[in-house]
């Protein structure tokens, strides 16, 4: 049987796969930074190991044994050598298959630092012999959760761009990572993942508002205002404007095609947003909730 590795478990999209994974009842591992984030997959069984991606040692370490791994880092400014650290150990413990989650748009010409962060991850991957599979996911619908406050607040939902995009639900993306990571067979491919319909964050204020029957309004926010808005609330400024620039992205219409993958991967059709709101009600329905942190294992928008 082969053995199986996740990382980047303590945010959503990892954390989908290991719950896949465990839905599934397959024995794998999960990668943690540290001791106390093994405490919560050991209660359930889970294997873990440490392993950070700055020191090569531990991840060279924490591959020991591994067959198939699945690797997914925050957007970060170092984000390229984090996961040239991890193929590089991998190579080193005859890893045979990576599974590495991008992002739709990714190129060594994007106009977004983390789309050209992704694409030299994947040439690199490519070129170090090591089987992989790359999933280049659409806007994840989980960093909404980020935004609870406001929508529950305010009555708002803000936006730098009026444009259609077809958001992908984490737990779907989740799913088919933890089906290639099990199965293999995805060796060589490129997917591009989306949910099954592109939609506006317009629409977002008129589905959450019909879900929770209250009345959400939709927000368009001057690119300059919320690039200092995101600053201001912790964001590096790197990424604030980075996200300005994925939201002039899909202003522009890029990345904003449905793709079939997802459905032939998941035997299915992916999740739309009204289920995803649907699924998130109670979490969206809550008085005085506190800010909850998006996805960061791409580049967020909204």
């Amino acid at each position: 049987m082969a053995k199986l590795l996740v990382t980047g478990v303590t945010e959503s999209i990892g954390s989908e796969v290991a719950a896949s994974l465990l839905d599934m009842d397959i024995d794998f591992k999960v990668m943690v930074s540290s001791e106390a984030d093994a405490k919560a997959f050991e209660e359930k069984g889970v294997p873990t190991v440490v392993g950070d991606f700055r020191y090569p040692a531990s991840l060279e370490k924490a591959l020991e044994g591994i067959d198939r791994a699945f690797l997914v880092t925050p957007a970060h400014q170092d984000m390229v050598e984090y996961e040239k650290n991890f193929i590089d150990a991998a190579k080193k413990q005859d890893v045979k298959h990576i599974i590495k989650v991008s992002a739709i748009g990714a190129s060594p010409d994007a106009s977004n630092v983390v789309g050209r962060y992704h694409a030299e991850t994947e040439q690199y991957l490519e070129e170090s012999g090591i089987d992989y599979t790359i999933l280049r996911s659409a806007y994840l619908m989980t960093n909404q959760l980020a935004n609870i406050s406001e929508i529950q607040q305010q009555g708002n939902v803000y936006s730098m761009s009026s444009g259609r995009i077809p958001m992908l639900d984490t737990r779907d993306l989740g799913e088919i990572g933890a089906k290639i990571l099990q199965r293999g067979g995805h060796e060589g491919k490129i997917y591009h993942l989306t949910g099954k319909e592109a939609i506006s964050f317009r629409d977002v204020a008129e589905i959450v508002s019909e879900a929770t029957g209250k009345q959400i309004d939709y927000v368009n926010v001057e690119p300059g205002a919320a690039e200092d808005t995101l600053v201001s609330l912790g964001f590096p400024q790197w990424l604030a404007a980075d996200m300005v620039e994925l939201n002039r992205m899909w202003e522009r219409g890029e990345g904003i095609e449905v793709d079939t993958s997802s459905e032939r991967l998941l035997d299915r059709p992916p999740r739309g947003y009204r289920e995803f709101v649907e699924d998130h009600l109670a979490l969206m329905e809550e008085e005085d909730v506190e800010e909850r942190p998006g996805d960061t294992g791409r580049a967020t928008g909204g």
